[in-house]
């Protein structure tokens, strides 16, 4: 299920005063929460023990709630606790099996986080394990119906696992001990229920206080001491003091004790006292300078009368040095002066900050050097998080760099060191520019994919980007990486979209006035922003996730229409046309994937890590484009099996095009084995003047994969399936490009493999070129062993050469085991890396890379991201990514001949060349007589040549065909097109054929006529037999594009 925070917030306010009368003494003694919100190991002020949930819960247990919430189903990585989960006072509940070993999936500990004070926090999560590992439970609407509970007399209950399942054992356990103590606080239930459970062996961040045992809590003599140390764990400088509760209603004694690293094995006595502390100092300037530099932990332990005995703990880390600027594995531009700042403190004589290139798996290099740097205070006064130091980066060279601060303290000195920064001379002036990672779910909403367009119609062009987060944040960067004015904005009211999105923002002029506007998708709504950031439109949606936009003029009126893309809750997928004001157009929208099989059984067959974006283009040359998407197909054996709605069942896939009114093109759909991830694209790939469809798939199996590209024409025939080795992992958006300029295209992709097809075996990363007919050009493929890129390779020219190269973007460039990294590759015609490639670049760099010339001075730049950074040095997650430019030699060419991004255009239409303009030819001259012959023709032939030398072809086109002098040669045609072709070979639609004309009987092989024009306001065409018949071919429209 799902829901709201604010309906979950409101529920636990009601439980604390369920008839709302301002009286909270009838408030609930538990509530159970089998929910929660995945932060991704990203604890802050809207995803942790500080956000508006968790603090509810503390809210409710201080009024006398027993709060029980379930620590998540994302282990066994740590800090995967989910919020509420992450509630301080709250009891967090793991996952164990009935033999008290973990669960796998139990979320972990510990949650850390930076506090609005900007200190850093660590608390221990969970509290307790209880059984959640096949539990019992109601089956629900034929959920999960192959695992019936065994002996039972019903066929209504199910097995299920999960941190839900654990945590109503506890919720349980604490309605017991609630009934047997009824003054017992809140407070006293939680700490009683800890610190009676059975110690499995764990970590404490991954069991808690251990596994419940309902006995032993039952039966606690007396009333449980309060053992709570407020002091927050966290990054600690100098002497310690531990704040903190050591009382109760049967209070004895209490005792401090220190433990080295992080999970102790003995305990030194710091302190031991028989005076109870409410809310003060338990222990006061411990003296730290022995245990510097180390993570250490703090254990209270409290007894009662009785001899009970209960505990709690904190973990620290302390520090006298800490550099927080610059952060490990980040970049710089050469030359620029970086600021080096952090904390010093503690006993020192001097500090010294040096840097050198590294040269092993430590990151450490072999000599150290001072040169441009200048010390603040000289190197001799103590720094609170400010300027340590300033490092001139003009003096050295482009290569990776280490950073160290030494405290010097007579002969002794303590070295901290900032690992893995790169200095890069091709950066542009003004990058890279950081993008803050604000979102509270673990999987990422959006890529950082660049969208560039001119967007004020200036002659500069902006780099567009939106980031996650609740509210999500678009940013507009002009070429030199400033801010554009008015940007960024947050853009209030708009859900992100919680699953992986490569369609980014889509831009265009949509009203008309010469500057572009913006689209941008929530889960809840469709927001179209001016460019200067004031709201154009909205359109609240009920469907879900509406996760894909194209902006095009479907039909030639002159006004944009926006494709959008959506899912609609479990029901499955469609594609509607709306105009610019969310009207939807007369004949959609259209379903693409039903996810009920016909048969009353709902089952999803989605690619669910990439929602891709249709294409749209005018395929057929009538001119008027068509819309083409791809679906998931559920596919069933005749004797599929209703009671086993897996058996004989696998996921297809289908393509579908859609002419503007809705209705199927003829042809359509095609249905075809694999499943296809990334976006269609739309391009004349075999070069017979007919536009194709291409697009990749991957067949998974479940332990292999197998994957290829497919091409259909535009009648629905696949014309090509070149299917990669076993293991080929397709996910990759195609492109095409001519990048021998011999008038073919070729097909850059992607391709991630498995060596032997398994899933297990060695990732190969290879960069592909095929020509037309699906075989690989000499010299490709690239093959990189490191890497991983779900996006579009695109083309330009980046070089001096003026030549088209390729550019991929193959994985990170920070590597922790060697000088082989990944980055942004540039590739040149024969598959070769080019010199000073591959750039630099971030973790995580999903998105593709844009090349264009940003500030029109003639050269591309190239634009990439990286949205989920890791320092490789610390091992820690940024919690950030960053958008890069570099300058390229590069001449920058607006023929439309190259691939510069995702999806062609900003418009992101994925369609070729499809915007061109092209003059018109010369029309015909009444009485011009011209020749051609006819070769192994199946079909009928119908041409002029102007007087210019252009040839105009109407009608049947061959699939080989070439000017030659004033004759035209043709052979195997294919099919009916409306086209002219102009002398260089290039290939053009320029209108229709009326269907009004009379019949001829077929040209036959060898034939030889003479054409003449014969008048008509729009030029006729058509041939003359030799006995002087004239058989006309229909009325021409010489001025349609």
């Amino acid at each position: 299920g799902s829901g709201s925070f604010s309906n979950i917030i409101a529920s636990i306010e009601r439980s604390v005063d369920p008839n709302q009368d301002g009286d909270t003494s009838d408030h609930l003694d538990v509530i159970s929460l089998s929910l929660g919100g995945n932060c991704g190991g990203n604890y802050r002020s809207n995803c942790g023990p500080d956000d508006s949930l968790s603090k509810s819960i503390d809210n409710a247990v201080d009024a006398g709630v027993v709060a029980v919430i379930a620590a998540g189903n994302s282990g066994p990585k740590e800090n995967s606790i989910g919020t509420p989960g992450t509630a301080r006072k709250a009891i967090t509940v793991g996952a164990i099996n009935k033999g008290n070993g973990m669960a796998s999936f139990s979320s972990r500990g510990p949650v850390e986080w930076d506090d609005e004070q900007s200190v850093h926090r660590i608390l221990n999560k969970p509290d307790i394990v209880a059984p959640g590992v096949n539990i019992c439970a109601a089956q629900w609407d034929g959920a999960w119906d192959d695992r019936k509970c065994e002996g039972l007399v019903d066929e209504e209950h199910v097995q299920i696992s999960g941190t839900s399942m654990a945590t109503p054992h506890v919720s349980g356990a604490v309605a017991l001990l609630i009934q047997k103590n009824k003054d017992w606080t809140s407070r006293e239930v939680k700490i009683a229920l800890m610190n009676t459970a059975i110690d499995i062996g764990e970590e404490i961040n991954t069991q808690g206080y251990g596994g419940i045992e309902v006995e032993n809590a039952i039966a606690y003599k007396d009333y449980p001491s309060i053992a709570d140390i407020s002091t927050e764990g966290g990054f600690i400088e100098g002497d310690v003091i531990i704040e903190g509760t050591a009382s109760g209603r049967s209070f004895q004694s209490y005792s401090v004790y220190l433990g080295l690293g992080k999970n102790p094995q003995d305990w030194i006595l710091l302190k031991e006292s028989f005076e109870r502390v409410e809310e003060g100092v338990l222990i006061n300037n411990i003296d730290m300078d022995p245990y510097s530099n180390s993570h250490v932990s703090f254990l209270l332990l409290v007894n009662n009368v009785e001899g009970m005995e209960v505990r709690d703990r904190i973990d620290v880390v302390l520090y006298d040095a800490d550099i927080v600027e610059p952060i490990g594995s980040d970049s710089y531009k050469l030359g620029k002066i970086v600021d080096i700042k952090g904390t010093v403190r503690g006993r020192f004589d001097r500090y010294s900050v040096e840097y050198g290139v590294w040269e092993n798996e430590q990151f450490l290099p072999e000599s150290w050097s001072s040169e441009g740097i200048i010390l603040e205070g000289e190197g001799i006064v103590g720094v609170d998080n400010g300027l340590i130091a300033r490092w001139d980066t003009s003096f050295i060279d482009s290569d990776f760099y280490t950073i160290r601060v030494g405290l010097f303290l007579g002969e002794s000195v303590k070295y901290y060191y900032v690992k893995q920064i790169y200095v890069d001379d091709r950066l542009k002036e003004g990058w890279p520019r950081i993008i803050p990672n604000t979102r509270s779910s673990g999987y990422p909403a959006f890529f950082l994919e660049p969208n560039v367009i001119d967007l004020d119609n200036d002659g500069d062009k902006e780099i567009i980007v939106i980031s996650d987060g609740n509210p999500p944040k678009l940013y507009v960067f002009n070429a030199d990486g400033s801010d554009y004015p008015g940007w960024p904005i947050e853009i209030d009211g708009l859900k992100a979209f919680f699953r992986y999105n490569e369609n980014g923002v889509v831009a265009g002029d949509l009203d008309g006035d010469g500057m572009a506007e913006m689209i941008v998708n929530g889960q809840n709504k469709i927001m179209i922003l001016n460019h200067d950031g004031t709201l154009y439109r909205e359109t609240d949606d009920n469907t879900l996730f509406p996760v894909s936009n194209v902006i095009s003029d479907i039909d030639n009126d002159g006004n944009m229409e926006i494709i959008r893309r959506y899912e609609v809750s479990r029901e499955g997928r469609e594609i509607v046309i709306t105009d610019v004001n969310g009207n939807v157009k007369e004949g959609w929208p259209k379903r693409i994937y039903e996810t009920d099989n016909g048969r009353g059984v709902i089952i999803r067959c989605l690619s669910w890590d990439t929602h891709p974006s249709p294409a749209v283009g005018d395929i057929d040359g009538d001119g008027f484009k068509e819309i083409v998407d791809f679906s998931s197909l559920n596919h069933y054996e005749d004797d599929w099996d209703i009671n086993d709605p897996l058996d004989k069942f696998e996921c297809r896939s289908r393509l579908h095009v859609f002419n503007m009114d809705g209705s199927y093109k003829e042809g359509f759909p095609v249905d075809f084995n694999g499943r296809v991830f990334a976006s269609p694209i739309i391009a004349d790939i075999n070069n017979d003047g007919e536009r194709d469809i291409i697009l990749t798939n991957s067949e998974n199996g479940p332990i292999s994969f197998r994957g290829g590209v497919f091409v259909v024409n535009n009648v629905g025939n696949i014309i090509m399936d070149w299917e990669i080795l076993d293991g080929a992992r397709v996910k990759n958006t195609p492109s095409v490009v001519d990048i021998d300029n011999d008038g073919n295209l070729e097909i850059p992709l992607f391709v991630a493999s498995y060596g032997d097809g398994s899933r297990s075996s060695a990732n190969i990363r290879q960069q592909f070129l095929l020509k037309g007919d699906g075989t690989v050009v000499d010299g490709w493929p690239y093959s990189r062993g490191i890497g991983y890129n779900r996006r579009t390779s695109v083309t330009g020219n980046i070089d001096s050469d003026m030549d088209i190269e390729i550019v991929g973007v193959m994985g990170s460039g920070f590597y922790t085991s060697s000088r082989v990294y990944g980055g942004v590759v540039g590739l040149d015609i024969d598959g070769k890396i080019l010199e000073g490639y591959p750039l630099i670049i971030g973790n995580q760099p999903d998105a593709g890379a844009t090349i264009e010339d940003l500030d029109g001075d003639g050269f591309n730049e190239i634009i990439a991201s990286s949205f989920n950074e890791y320092d490789r040095g610390k091992k820690e997650i940024k919690h950030r990514g960053s958008v890069y430019v570099w300058e390229t030699d590069g001449v920058a060419d607006d023929s439309g001949m190259s691939w510069p991004m995702f999806q062609y255009d900003p418009q992101h239409t994925g369609c070729y060349n499809c915007n061109t303009v092209i003059d018109d030819p010369e029309p015909p001259i009444q009485g011009d007589v011209y020749k051609f012959e006819v070769r192994d023709s199946i079909g009928e032939v119908v041409a002029w040549l102007g007087s210019d030398g252009n040839i105009v072809l109407k009608g049947s086109v061959s699939k080989d065909y070439f000017p030659s002098g004033e004759a035209l040669v043709v052979k195997d045609s294919l099919g009916d097109v409306s086209s002219y072709i102009d002398e260089e070979g290039m290939f053009y639609y320029t209108g229709l054929l009326t269907e009004n004309a009379l019949s001829c009987e077929e040209v036959s092989s060898d034939d030889e006529y003479a054409v003449s024009v014969k008048g008509g306001d729009g030029g006729v065409a058509g041939y003359i037999k030799y006995n002087g018949d004239v058989c006309l071919k229909g009325q021409i429209f010489i001025n349609a594009i």
